[in-house]
């Protein structure tokens, strides 16, 4: 009798690679399966201080303004600043420009406060304050003192806080949501970010309408300074994941990606894109994180920023000095979730089938091996043995299609 041995039956199986699950985009985003430059760092201009903590533009002044080392900046250019205005402390600055008195842009850090133009000596604020925003001709911000109030100005311009039936007054938010972490003008309301939830402010017409709304809306422990509005939407960090609130409700976007990010701060938006400094927990290093609402799509851009400004463009200051424009990308970089073709055993990766604009280069990575391959265009064949395989691509130009096939034993 003649012995044999019987192998088990083989089959193609094909995985769209820009689908797997963990794939990360740099500097490109994944729409319809094409995989799309997105916004990249631009040329770096040595320009602008080391330690940048925050910044903004103020359209009422018409000048950019950074905050770092102690140091309030004021410049014509949001990339050159050099010039400092003032010296303030900043545990947590914020700035607004107010056209009803002048057209004058308010600087305030705690209770220490400066206007441009103006002296360049702080005053002593009657309270402590942070977090504000200007609505009704008011300025709205969170007490330092007491983290459940809402204090709002008089009509003497952003440093008068004397109390009257129209002059400055305070509102004592219910305390089940927490401490305060942010305001953002919201329509004709005012949210209020706070450590478990939102608050909303009737904030329209007369000093003495201004109210809380009976409804709250609970999240998870929110993130102070990740707050951004785009679409009509506010998108904002929590200690996990990001989320967004629509007005209605709030939700999590169950972008896999945000959950890699940790210490996300000064967020920005412009367009339909969210923006946010942070660090990419699998390397440790800074980047900044992007989310693009309209194409439900989330990247990172290789940037050590330690604060964004949004005024048209997006500008990110580094950490170690200088800045920079964010842009649309001349190379970007695509890698893949693991590819395993839906079997747990060992398979054999035959070719990948591209389409692109520009040839590209393709790193394929399985359990046991790694292999560059350099200007690939089309098809690529290959003979790869692995449980599950990671492909890489860097490419100058859409990708409209990048597929694996594989052929597949059960049971080996």
């Amino acid at each position: 009798m003649t012995a044999r041995t019987v192998y088990p039956a083989t089959r193609i199986e094909t995985e769209d690679i820009s689908k797997t699950h963990g794939a990360v985009c740099k500097s490109c985003k994944v729409v319809n399966g094409a995989i799309i430059p997105a916004m990249a760092a631009g040329k770096i201009y040595n320009t602008a201080p080391a330690n940048i903590s925050y910044a903004a533009y103020s359209e009422v002044s018409e000048r950019y303004f950074a905050f770092g080392d102690g140091k309030v900046y004021a410049s014509r250019s949001a990339m050159s600043i050099s010039s400092v205005f003032a010296n303030v402390a900043l545990s947590s600055p914020f700035i607004f420009g107010d056209r009803s008195n002048g057209n004058k842009t308010y600087i305030i850090s705690g209770n220490k406060g400066v206007v441009y133009p103006s002296d360049t000596a702080p005053i002593t604020l009657k309270y402590g304050i942070y977090g504000g925003v200007l609505k009704s001709g008011r300025l709205f911000a969170a007490d330092k003192t007491a983290k459940y109030k809402i204090r709002w100005s008089g009509t003497g311009g952003g440093f008068d806080f004397e109390e009257g039936l129209n002059g400055a007054g305070w509102l004592n938010l219910k305390s089940g949501l927490g401490a305060i972490k942010n305001l953002v003008v919201y329509g004709e309301n005012i949210a209020v970010l706070r450590e478990l939830g939102i608050t909303v402010i009737s904030a329209y017409g007369n000093a003495e309408t201004f109210k809380e709304f009976e409804r709250s809306y609970y999240v998870p422990y929110i993130r102070s300074n990740t707050v951004a509005q785009t679409d009509g939407k506010l998108l904002f960090f929590t200690s996990r994941e990001l989320y967004c609130f629509d007005g209605a409700k709030a939700y999590s976007l169950n972008c896999r990606l945000s959950q890699n990010i940790s210490s996300p701060k000064n967020a920005v938006a412009a367009g339909s894109v969210y923006f946010v400094c942070g660090v990419y927990k699998p390397t440790g290093e800074q980047c900044v994180f992007a989310y693009d609402t309209q194409r439900d799509s989330a990247y990172i851009i290789d940037c050590k920023a330690g604060a964004l400004l949004s005024a048209g463009d997006v500008y990110a200051y580094l950490t170690e000095g200088g800045a920079c424009m964010l842009q649309t990308a001349n190379e970007f970089e695509f890698i893949s979730g693991a590819a395993d073709f839906g079997s747990p055993y060992r398979k054999t990766l035959k070719n990948l089938e591209i389409c692109c604009k520009e040839p590209v280069d393709i790193t394929v990575a399985s359990d046991s091996e790694e292999r560059l391959f350099k200007g690939v265009k089309n098809c690529l064949r290959l003979h790869m043995t692995g449980y599950s395989f990671k492909i890489s691509v860097t490419a100058s130009a859409e990708i409209s299609l990048l597929k694996a096939y594989a052929e597949v034993r059960d049971g080996i």
